[in-house]
């Protein structure tokens, strides 16, 4: 994975307070040939995305100092750091929380415990998206999540008649 023809890697802010979580993803995006960055609690990644400024930020949702709720919102309104992608890594499955994230800026959210070797190729995907294309495709997620939502919500005064 590189993002110039210098072949320059692509660097990875890796935010997770889970020592387990930050070593699978950490060792196999550096054999995916990405430069990864850690940070344990969402002030450190907040630090390290302003001195570092990486391509990418894998962030996840609980963690102590401040949330990753709490960091997307900050890095949306820093200039500075706001068009750098964002992809949640969180525990909470819910389709609620995929909406959240998307509503808050996120790029992409995947779901704990999630498939180490996908996070590479989620990342590339996500980098080689233009802002506009993200925009329109979480747009869609959203707009699919609704029409879930209906159907369900359908389906429970079907069941209940």
């Amino acid at each position: 994975m590189t993002k110039t023809s210098a072949m320059e890697p692509i660097r990875v802010l890796l935010a997770d307070d889970d020592p387990w979580t930050q070593e699978i993803a950490h060792v196999n995006l550096e054999f995916d040939g990405f430069r990864v960055f850690q940070a344990h609690d969402g002030v450190e990644c907040l630090q390290l995305a302003a001195t570092e400024k990486p391509d990418v930020i894998v962030l996840d949702v609980a963690m102590p100092r401040l949330d990753g709720w709490q960091v997307l919102t900050q890095l949306q309104n820093d200039s500075a750091l706001s068009r750098i992608p964002v992809v949640m890594l969180t525990a909470m499955a819910g389709d609620q929380d995929k909406v959240s994230g998307w509503k808050h800026g996120a790029a992409d959210c995947l779901t704990k415990p999630f498939n180490p070797l996908a996070l590479g190729q989620i990342i590339a995907r996500v980098i080689e998206e233009p802002v506009e294309a993200r925009a329109k495709r979480r747009l869609q997620q959203l707009e699919r999540l609704r029409l879930l939502a209906d159907l369900r919500k359908d389906a429970n005064a079907y069941l209940s008649a």
